[in-house]
C-alpha cells in the first residue's frame, strides 16, 4: 500500500511540474510559477460586484488562501476610482479588477508577503492593464501578470502585442 501510495504521489508530482514547466515555457517566464494567484470579477444580479481570488502552490490548489472581495471603490489619495456601477447603472470590471488587485498586494506588502510568481487574471487585455494600474499604484508593477479570454482561448500579456494562442 506505501509503495502504490508513493508512486500515485510521484506521478500527479510529476505531471503539476510537467504543467508548470509548460506554461513557464508557452509565457517566456524566467522561472516555474510556482505559486499562482487568479482573480475575477463577478456581478451578482447586476447590482452588487465581487471578485474572487484563489491561490495554488506547486500545482496544487491552497483553498486556505482563496479570497472573497466586495467591490466598493477605493479612494487613492486626491483620485478617486470610479465605483463598479457609476456609469449609468452598469458594472466597471475594469475598476474593479484595478481595486481587488490593489486591495490584495497592498495588504500582502503590509504582511511582508507572500507575493505570486504568475497573477492570473481572467480577461482579455483590458482587465490586465488594470490590474497592473493596481500593481503599479502600490510599487509593484514588476510583477508578472497574464489576462486569459476563455471563449478565445488566448492568453494576454504586458509585453507581447499579440496574444498567445493555446493549442487545442
Amino acid at each position: 500500500a506505501e509503495l502504490a501510495y508513493r508512486s500515485r504521489f510521484n506521478e500527479i508530482t510529476a505531471a503539476h511540474f510537467d504543467a508548470l514547466e509548460t506554461l513557464r515555457s508557452v509565457l517566456g517566464l524566467p522561472t516555474i510559477p510556482r505559486r499562482i494567484e487568479c482573480f475575477d470579477i463577478s456581478t451578482i444580479q447586476g447590482s452588487e460586484t465581487v471578485a474572487s481570488m484563489v491561490a495554488c502552490e506547486d500545482g496544487r490548489m491552497k483553498k486556505s488562501e482563496y479570497r472573497k472581495f466586495r467591490i466598493r471603490g477605493l479612494s487613492l489619495g486626491h483620485s478617486q476610482l470610479p465605483t463598479p456601477n457609476s456609469q449609468l447603472g452598469k458594472p466597471d470590471d475594469f475598476a474593479a479588477m484595478r481595486e481587488v488587485v490593489l486591495r490584495r498586494y497592498r495588504k500582502s506588502l503590509e504582511e511582508g508577503g507572500p507575493f505570486p510568481d504568475l497573477i492570473l487574471i481572467d480577461g482579455g487585455k483590458g482587465q490586465l492593464s488594470a490590474a497592473y494600474e493596481g500593481l503599479e499604484t502600490i510599487g509593484l508593477g514588476n510583477l508578472v501578470a497574464v489576462g486569459i479570454a476563455k471563449k478565445e482561448e488566448v492568453i494576454f500579456t504586458r509585453d507581447q502585442a499579440d496574444p498567445v494562442v493555446l493549442a487545442e
